[in-house]
Parts: structure tokens; C-alpha cells; sequence
């Protein structure tokens, strides 16, 4: 790196380093800047050159969000070393808070301030003393007030004295000329109140319904106005004529290459992506008009259209009988928990699309002592969730003991035990992840296929793990990922789970993740609930103090998926799982919200000064 140029490393860094505007202006309730994403001043640590070019980088705009930031900036602005102009560089300052006396060093110190972002969402013992003593010190071009008294207050009346003491003076001023306003009603208003000004333009933030133009009508308004309008109803049915109506596109083309140019653009218009990501979503364009438009759209997008297939409606699935089995290429079915096919028609699409299908995720109607001979007939299926209670006959299984070879991913949420002996009886030699939901004796089960499996999901609430006789992980020694789930009773939602299920005879060495699959609205990170919430918190902790983290020593990663990291420095403070989060890390461990965001540790001050909290 030390042969390029600094304006070619500057060219590098800037995409990494540089701040969007509508970021830094933004004024959401919840900040942008409150991701605990890795610090970007990481980049000055690579070598001196990178260190020299990125830093005005890294200066240019500057986002505050607690005191600690606050303080460890005005000490770096205050060091007297040669060339310590730090404060010349930042042009854009963007404060969240009131950070106490610091705020009068940074603004002394900070001459060139062209932007300044001030957010009223300061708390009581945040104060504001310093900000209000330096703020005459700089003459920013542009100034942004978020207030959040609206919001906090339902008796704030936003036409009342403060709100009339921030407009008069610049109605006095006689000099605006631009204004932003959210809706027509508010466009109005500005015109009333600053009629006085030299105005311009009067910006209406939200697109309009053209109802929403008679609200607007004054004609000295008018010329003003800057919007834009939504289309109200259906586009227009109306298609330009072609200039040539006699031509086909491509004709000059092979039959073979308009054939793969088609298909291509049939497999987008079809969402076959979309569809593939996620074969429950509903909220996708229909696939079977695209089929009426040729005959060589219907010959190519065939395929596509049954690709993947939801059975919202499952009493049409019997006409898939009447279909040539060789347009019926599926690699995906799946339903909502609501609808079932009869085991008829799951026989039939098994014979059918047994070669092709890769996921199945469908719920079965229960039948009674029947053969398992159909899933010799799904040889290429790599994902299954059962949900059928089914009985099976498991006399005559040697013909099936290869069957479901391709099986990776099984997930079970209703079933008959002779379900799950059915499958001990199997090789499943590429059984990688088994994840289930109810309560069933699984024992037998993970001593056959216990070594194959990587990841694993158990419901600790219905205690089927605790039955066992010996831990799952010495079972399934090989792990990489374990996930266990609570109901959603509340007491067992929040209960910590049994110490003595993380008590492997012998190291889980493979393990590397560990899940606790708690819902939202069971979040004990903050105060609430009273005792039994207090209750609870101090079995978790307890939970995390005693475990034994020998026997997991390659665990890096403990995900707790019932609450978020807090986005502001007070709630901060009172999460739960802020101190819980910076034991694992001395332990080399990551403790991760429900978004999988990993915990980062923040500035803190203390009474001798800054420290980083650990």
C-alpha cells in the first residue's frame, strides 16, 4: 500500500468512512447510528498511511451518542501537541444528547461547523449547561432540531409558547426562503405563518393522493408547492403502439438462443427467486398469467409455475393427479399449519415429483397402520417437516433402510412414535440438522443418528431432554449448533433452562453455538413484572455465572433471541444483558440479540476518567 498515492487511498476509504447526509439528518424515533455495526476509526489502525489519509475522513462528520463519546472527544480536541487540528476538520456534528461541560470544549473547539443535528431527547441527568454555554461559538449554514416533547407528551400543544418563541424570530428575519413540511395541512400553515418571507419553495414531504390537491388550491400557494402525487387505483391499461406491429422479437434468432433469453426472463417474472427463499410468502405476483401470453411463454414458464408451490388452498391438489408427470418438476410444497393434504394425494405427489422435490413442508391428513413405502419414492428430498400423525407398519423395512438418502434437514412438529422408529431403521446418512417441536421420546433416534447431526433444536419446556439418560451433546457429540426453544407459557418462557442438560460426560468440543429461542413478548431485559420478573432475571444470571464453559471450549457465540440491544445510553445502563454480554466476552464469547446483532463494548466514564467497558 505504501506505492499508491494518498488521493487513490482516500478514493478507498471514502465509501467506508464517509457519512450519507439523510443519515446524519435523519430524525427517526430510533437513531441510525444505534447498530452496534464495527467501528469505522478501526481503518486508522491498518498503517500510518491509512492513518494519515482517513483521518479528516473520520472528522468530517461526527455522530455523539453518549457522554463517554462527548468526553473522549473534547479530550482529544484539548491535548496541546503540534498540529492538533482535529476540531478544523469537522464540518457536520450531530449530538443525541446534553453531555454535560464537554460540549463546550467540542464547540470551542470546533470553528468550521457547517451542519449541526441537535436532538431534544435528553434525559433528566443528562445536562445540557455546556451545549447551551457553547452554541453562540459556531455559525453553522444549517441547523436541525429534532424535538421529542410531541411524542412524549400527549398535552404538548406543538402551537404553543415555545413552539411560538423558536417561528417569531424567523419571521422577523425576513430571510427563508425554503420550507419542509410533512403533509398538505402543514403546507398551509407555512405559507399563513412565513407570508412575511422572501419563500421559494415549500417542500411537502409525503407523497399526495390527488383528493389530497384540493387542500392546496390557493393560487399565491401554488407556484410554491414541491410534491409529488401517488397513483390512485390501477396504472393505465393504455400500451404504445409498436412501431412495426408485424415484428417478433428475436426472430432473426436460433429457436435456441430465444429459447434461453425467455426462460431467463420468465424465471424473474416468475419470482422463481423470491419463491425459493421463502415458499410460505403469499405477497407475490401471479405466475399464471405470464403462461396465457404465448405458446412458447407456456412451454418455458411450465416449469417455473410448478417449481414451487404453496397449497393455500389444498382441495385443489387432487388435480394435480390429472397433470402430466412430466411437467411436474416441484422442488418445493408447502402449506400453513391450517391446511392438509389427504395421504392419497401425498402418495400421489410423491410418485409424481419424487425425483425432482427437494423441500417438503406440508401438513398430511392422519391415517392409520400404513406402509412406509413412499419415502423410497422421495430420493431426491433434502428438506422434510413432518406434520402428520400418522401410524406406519415397520415390519418390511429392508427395502427401505436406503431410503431418504438425500435427507438433510428434518423438522417435526405432530407425529406417531412409529414415525420416529421408522426413521431409526434408516441409514439418513446425510442427516445434518433435526429440529422438533412437540413432545417425543427421541433417544432411540439420536443414538442411530446422533454422530451425523451438526445442528439440533429442542423444546426445553416440554422437558423431553431432561428425560434422557444421557445429555444431548453426548449423544450428538459432533454439534456445531445447539437451539433450545420454550413454549409460550409465561413462567416457562422465562425459566432458565437446567444446568444439568450443559453437563456432558465429556467436553463438547465441536459446539460452537449456542440458541435460547425465546419469544419477544417474554423480554425480561428491563424492570418489569415486579418480583417474578426479578425472580427470573436472577435464575438467568445465576444460569450464566455457574455454567461450564470448559466443557464448551469452542463455544464463541451464545444467541438469546427474546430481546434487541437498547439503542440509547439509558437503557443502556438498565439492560439486563449488558453486563451478562461483557463477562462472555472475556471469555472470548459473543451474546447476540434476536436480530443476531453481537454486543460491542461502549466508552463509559467513571470518576477518574474514561475506561472501556469490558
Amino acid at each position: 500500500m505504501s506505492i499508491l498515492p494518498d488521493e487513490m487511498i482516500s478514493e478507498i476509504l471514502s465509501p467506508a468512512l464517509t457519512i450519507d447526509d439523510d443519515a446524519f439528518s435523519d430524525m427517526s424515533p430510533t437513531s441510525p447510528f444505534s447498530s452496534y455495526a464495527p467501528s469505522t476509526s478501526a481503518y486508522l489502525l491498518v498503517c500510518k498511511s491509512w492513518l494519515r489519509v482517513a483521518t479528516p475522513l473520520l472528522y468530517n462528520v461526527v455522530i455523539l451518542r453518549s457522554k463517554a463519546q462527548a468526553v473522549a472527544l473534547a479530550r482529544t480536541l484539548s491535548e496541546k501537541r503540534q498540529k492538533n487540528d482535529f476540531g478544523k476538520l469537522i464540518k457536520k456534528l450531530r449530538v443525541e444528547g446534553g453531555y454535560g461541560d464537554s460540549m463546550y470544549t467540542i464547540l470551542q473547539r470546533t470553528p468550521k461547523i457547517s451542519d449541526l443535528f441537535l436532538s431534544f431527547k435528553i434525559f433528566g441527568r443528562d445536562g445540557t449547561a455546556g451545549l447551551c454555554k457553547g452554541l453562540h461559538l459556531i455559525n453553522p449554514a444549517r441547523l436541525i432540531l429534532q424535538d421529542s416533547v410531541f411524542g412524549c407528551s400527549p398535552s404538548y400543544d406543538e402551537d404553543g409558547p415555545s413552539v411560538r418563541d423558536f417561528i417569531l424570530p424567523l419571521v422577523r428575519a425576513k430571510q427563508l426562503h425554503t420550507v419542509l413540511v410533512p403533509g398538505p395541512g402543514a403546507a398551509r400553515w407555512a405559507y399563513k405563518t412565513f407570508k412575511g418571507c422572501p419563500l421559494q419553495n415549500i417542500h411537502i414531504q409525503q407523497p399526495l393522493w390527488h383528493a389530497d390537491l384540493a387542500l392546496i388550491s390557493d393560487p399565491a400557494l401554488e407556484p410554491l408547492l414541491r410534491y409529488i402525487t401517488k397513483e390512485s387505483g390501477a396504472l393505465s391499461g393504455v400500451i404504445a403502439p409498436s412501431m412495426n406491429p408485424l415484428s417478433v422479437p428475436m426472430s432473426a434468432m436460433s429457436q435456441q438462443v430465444q429459447d434461453r433469453v425467455w426462460s431467463r426472463v420468465l424465471y424473474f417474472a416468475m419470482s422463481v427467486p423470491e419463491r425459493a427463499r421463502d415458499p410460505m410468502c403469499e405477497d407475490l405476483p401471479r405466475r399464471l398469467p405470464l403462461l396465457l401470453v404465448s405458446k412458447i411463454f407456456h412451454r418455458l414458464g411450465l416449469p417455473y409455475h410448478y417449481v414451487h408451490i404453496l397449497l393455500t388452498e389444498p382441495q385443489v391438489f387432487p388435480n394435480f393427479a390429472s397433470v402430466q408427470s412430466h411437467r411436474l418438476l416441484i422442488q418445493t410444497i408447502s402449506s400453513p399449519c391450517s391446511s392438509s393434504i389427504s395421504w392419497t394425494d401425498f402418495e400421489k405427489m410423491a410418485k409424481l415429483s419424487g425425483a425432482s422435490l427437494r423441500e417438503c413442508c406440508i401438513q398430511v391428513e392422519q391415517g392409520n397402520r400404513l406402509s412406509p413405502a413412499v419415502f423410497s419414492d422421495l430420493a431426491a428430498l433434502q428438506k422434510l417437516e413432518w406434520n402428520c400423525k400418522t401410524s406406519f407398519v415397520c415390519t418390511s423395512m429392508r427395502t427401505l433402510v436406503d431410503a431418504l438418502s438425500g435427507l438433510e434437514d428434518l423438522k417435526i412438529r405432530e407425529l406417531h412414535e412409529t414415525f420416529l422408529v421408522m426413521l431409526s431403521l434408516m441409514k439418513l446418512k446425510s442427516l445434518r440438522r433435526f429440529a422438533f417441536s412437540c413432545s417425543l421420546k427421541c433417544e432411540p433416534f439420536l443414538r442411530v443418528h446422533g454422530t451425523k447431526l451438526r445442528e439440533i433444536e429442542i423444546p426445553l419446556a416440554l422437558r423431553p431432554v431432561e428425560s434422557l439418560s444421557a445429555t444431548v451433546f453426548e449423544l450428538c457429540p459432533n454439534l456445531c449448533s445447539a437451539s433450545f426453544s420454550w413454549t409460550y407459557g409465561f413462567s416457562k418462557c422465562k425459566r432458565a433452562p437446567n444446568k444439568k442438560v450443559f453437563l456432558p460426560g465429556q467436553p463438547a468440543s465441536s459446539l460452537t453455538e449456542l440458541k435460547f429461542l425465546i419469544s419477544h413478548h417474554m423480554d425480561i431485559s428491563l424492570n418489569e413484572y415486579g418480583t417474578n420478573n426479578a425472580k427470573m432475571r436472577n435464575d438467568w444470571k445465576d444460569f450464566f455465572d455457574t455454567f461450564s464453559y470448559q466443557d464448551f471450549p469452542s463455544l464463541r457465540e451464545i444467541q438469546v433471541t427474546s430481546f434487541g440491544w437498547p439503542t440509547n445510553q439509558r437503557d443502556i445502563i438498565r439492560c439486563f444483558w449488558v453486563p451478562i454480554a461483557e463477562a462472555l466476552l472475556v471469555r472470548n464469547i459473543n451474546l447476540t440479540d434476536s436480530k443476531g446483532k453481537k454486543w460491542r463494548p461502549r466508552l463509559m466514564v467513571n470518576e477518574r476518567g474514561l475506561k472501556k467497558r469490558l
